[in-house]
């Protein structure tokens, strides 16, 4: 029987230096940017040719320029907000089970997004749609960090479990509000939550790119300082980390990485729980490099998942949310599993 002892700090072996980390990162900007330029010739009605030939006006340039690189550019966003947004959660947690799916924040803006379509009369698509996203989003948050927080220390297992609880409650709620709506209004509403980037315009590009640029900013400037508070919230304020402002910034940053991108694309499950654990296991977790590479990585997988997506399944349009699903539901059980066997061998 091992002894349980304080929580490790993050291990560092792996990337201690930019000159370290910059390959990487050159090397998941790279993949990322190349796998969406080939994402864009995939389907009828483009190719190499007309790519290069191209006449203005013609279909392959509105099939092109209207419909694939908005596209394509909305999952390289999405999927760096929602892998930031997990690398962060795991590294304030300190527990590789977390992300803003697991914690409810995606569920919460799809359930504030529902909220405010249905009484607002804003139409489908609008801006009205990020606002209700962000709004609960937001909302969701703050009532975990409250419920989880006892004389300004927040309980890990606390967060989980609140997480878990308002999941279940706005699950209910987002029932009710379909219950009440009209057939086709429940199977638009049905289609977008499980996490689509079918016929995305550049609408939804300009909506999404401030809020997941800022988020990321905020994320990665502040990164390193989860190093310090990986030590323990004790230590941390031991070493002059102001503790409870730092976790408020980076939850509004994750709120608004993640409202911004349920509310374009709906809620792609567990993007951000699998992607930071894999940039974990090959790279390590200082989070000076783990939170950048995982948004990198979380750009290039979500765009290639779209593209095998449409690969595999057409001429039929399946969610890409179904897919990620489909990965990460096993993936976190196995998680799950192993982390029980650690617990008990302590």
């Amino acid at each position: 029987m091992r002894s349980s002892g304080p929580p490790k700090p993050f291990n560092m072996r792996r990337i201690r230096t930019f000159a370290e980390a910059a390959p990487r990162l050159i090397l998941l900007t790279g993949l990322a940017l190349l796998t969406a330029a080939v994402s864009l010739l995939i389907g009828p009605g483009v190719s190499w040719d007309e790519v290069w030939s191209q006449v203005p006006g013609s279909t392959a340039a509105l099939i092109l320029w209207e419909l694939r690189l908005p596209r394509a550019v909305t999952a390289l966003l999405v999927g760096a907000g929602l892998a930031g947004s997990g690398a962060v959660v795991q590294g304030m947690l300190r527990n590789p089970l977390a992300g803003p799916e697991v914690l409810g924040i995606s569920a919460g803006a799809g359930t504030g997004a529902l909220v405010l379509l249905t009484w607002s009369g804003w139409p489908w698509g609008s801006s009205g749609l990020t606002l209700g996203a962000l709004t609960g989003a937001g909302l969701t948050a703050l009532v975990i960090l409250r419920l989880a927080t006892v004389e300004r220390r927040t309980s890990l297992t606390g967060v989980l479990l609140a997480g878990m609880a308002l999941s279940s409650l706005l699950a209910g709620i987002t029932t009710l509000i379909l219950t009440l709506h009209r057939e086709t209004q429940v199977g638009r509403y049905l289609f977008w939550l499980v996490g689509s980037l079918e016929n995305r315009r550049w609408e939804q590009v300009t909506l999404l790119l401030p809020c997941t640029v800022v988020a990321l900013v905020l994320m990665v400037t502040f990164a390193g300082r989860l190093n310090i508070l990986a030590l323990g919230e004790t230590t941390a304020r031991t070493l002059g980390l102001r503790v409870q402002p730092l976790k408020l910034l980076l939850l509004a940053a994750v709120v608004l990485a993640t409202g911004a991108a349920v509310a374009v694309s709906g809620a792609i499950g567990f993007l951000g729980l699998l992607v930071p654990h894999m940039v974990r296991l090959v790279w390590g977790q200082d989070a000076r490099w783990f939170v950048p590479l995982s948004a990198l990585a979380g750009a290039g997988f979500l765009v290639l998942a779209d593209a095998l997506v449409r690969l595999v399944f057409s001429p039929f349009e399946v969610p890409v949310g179904i897919f990620t699903a489909l990965l990460g539901a096993p993936f976190f059980l196995v998680l799950l599993v192993r982390h029980q066997r650690r617990e008990g061998g302590r």
